[in-house]
């Protein structure tokens, strides 16, 4: 199936009502049929996607000032058009969307020890406070300065990779 259109006349990208169930199954099919360790790392709602998959499959994961499930509520305002900042492509947050959301949040990890959570305190985007709450029994980093786009990242690869490994 296709996942995801292109609109010409007004330069939106859009994807199905099922996009996000075709994107977990697959992800699904992936993990089942591994025979090596996969360990995850997401930013912001990829960080949401991160600990979701690998809290249910009992995987490492690493996270980047991650959208929590108290961080939901705030999002419901979200849905409609926006633009990738990085493709400039137009595209819609919908109901759908924040819906699954909803449906897949894991309020307490089942692993809390097998996540790693990045968070900076001077997150523009994202209350660190739901962040910091969320992961209090997993690993924490919290730095004091910074952004939603978590400045610095690289000097963290090597202690990322000391977790995973």
């Amino acid at each position: 199936p296709k996942y995801k259109s292109f609109n010409e006349n007004n330069g939106t990208i859009s994807y199905p009502d099922n996009f996000h169930y075709f994107f977990f199954k697959t992800n699904q099919n992936i993990l089942e049929k591994c025979n090596f360790n996969i360990s995850l790392i997401g930013s912001s709602l990829g960080g949401f996607y991160a600990t979701y998959i690998s809290d249910i499959y009992n995987l490492k994961s690493v996270s980047i000032n991650p959208v929590v499930p108290n961080h939901l509520s705030e999002m419901k305002n979200l849905i409609g058009k926006h633009q990738n900042f990085q493709t400039m492509e137009n595209y819609y947050f919908t109901k759908e969307m924040y819906s699954f959301l909803n449906k897949i949040k894991i309020n307490e990890l089942n692993n809390p020890l097998n996540h790693l959570s990045f968070v900076q305190l001077q997150d523009e985007v994202l209350n660190h406070f739901d962040t910091i709450s969320y992961y209090k029994n997993s690993h924490l980093c919290i730095e004091s300065l910074g952004s939603h786009k978590f400045n610095n990242f690289e000097t963290k690869i090597p202690y990322i990779l000391d977790f995973l490994i």
